[in-house]
Formats: structure tokens, sequence, C-alpha cells
């Protein structure tokens, strides 16, 4: 197979030809493989449709769904250059293949980031707090403004530990903080 994909990029199949794959100064214009049928070309106008949908319902998807047709297509087209090479078409199970990697992978990859979010210096700062107050057991408020150092306002801080206490996290004591359960 992989024979026939590097024949994609070279236009004479001898062994010389393909060593030049390697030359990372060299350009190639790979061949535009066309669809075998007008039904494999519906099939990539439907994805590109639900997206613009999609797309028109919520804008916060762009980043997940922005490129789900050209990896689609993309993916289509080294199934079908497997076959053939540089003489394939995309058929319809090729695109119908690679719509459904593609979606696949993108919703799962969609789902699974919707409740992470990106971590800030704050949240950094919040996650080493709690860390500290877990590893020790037990930290006295002294102990702690000394770890802290003034990097952030009391009421940040105290903010912080809150929220913490809310999760679960931590639990205070008289003198301080401990480990939750």
């Amino acid at each position: 197979m992989g024979t026939r994909l590097a024949e994609l990029y070279v236009s004479d199949a001898n062994p010389l030809a393909t060593a030049r794959l390697n030359d990372p100064e060299k350009r190639f214009q790979p061949c535009i493989l066309p669809w075998a049928d007008r039904a494999a070309h519906e099939c990539y106008r439907e994805l590109t449709q639900w997206v613009e949908r999609e797309l028109d319902d919520d804008m916060g998807k762009q980043a997940y769904l922005g490129r789900i047709a050209e990896i689609a297509v993309q993916l289509a087209t080294i199934r079908a250059a497997g076959r053939l090479g540089a003489r394939a078409r995309v058929e319809l199970a090729d695109i119908e293949w690679g719509v459904g990697l593609a979606h696949a992978v993108t919703m799962t990859m969609m789902e699974r980031s919707t409740d992470c979010f990106a971590q800030t210096p704050r949240g950094e700062f919040a996650d080493r707090l709690i860390r500290i107050i877990q590893r020790r057991g037990e930290v006295t408020r002294r102990e702690q403004q000394n770890s802290i150092r003034s990097r952030y306002r009391t009421q940040e801080i105290n903010d912080m530990l809150a929220q913490a206490i809310e999760a679960g996290l931590i639990v205070r004591t008289p003198s301080g903080y401990r480990a939750g359960n």
C-alpha cells in the first residue's frame, strides 16, 4: 500500500523517484482523486450541509467541526488510494467511511473536552495550594500564609479555599486546613 500511496506524489513509478519523498526541500503536487460518482459527492455535500446547520445553531462548535469535512475527504482519499493509487476514484464507501470516522472522532473529542476548562494562573495556584494541604495532611493558617507570600490578596485566597472546602477537597480546622475525606 505504501508504494501505491507514494504514486500520488511521484509521476514515474521508478524506485529512485520515490526516494525524492525524503527530500525536505522538495515540494510535491499530489494527485487529486475525483469522485467515483454523484452519490459519493452527495455524501460529502450532505456532511458540509450538516456542519453548516450545526454551526448555525452553535458557533462554539467551530473549533471542532470546522475541518471535519476536510478530514473526511482526506481519509476517504487515503482509503481509495490504498486500493488503486493515482488511478483511484473516491467511491461512496470511501467517503462514508471517512465521514463516519471523522464524525466519531470529532464528536468524542467534543464531548470529552466540553467538561474541561483551560487552566488559568489562579486555578494553577489554587490547585497547588490544595495539593500542599493534602500532602502535609494539615496546615495551620500561619503555614499557609508563609507558603503564599503575598502572591494573592487575602480575600482571593479565602475564596479559593472556600471553593476547595465546598468541593470536599479540604476541610477547615480550628487552626487551619486539612485534607478532605
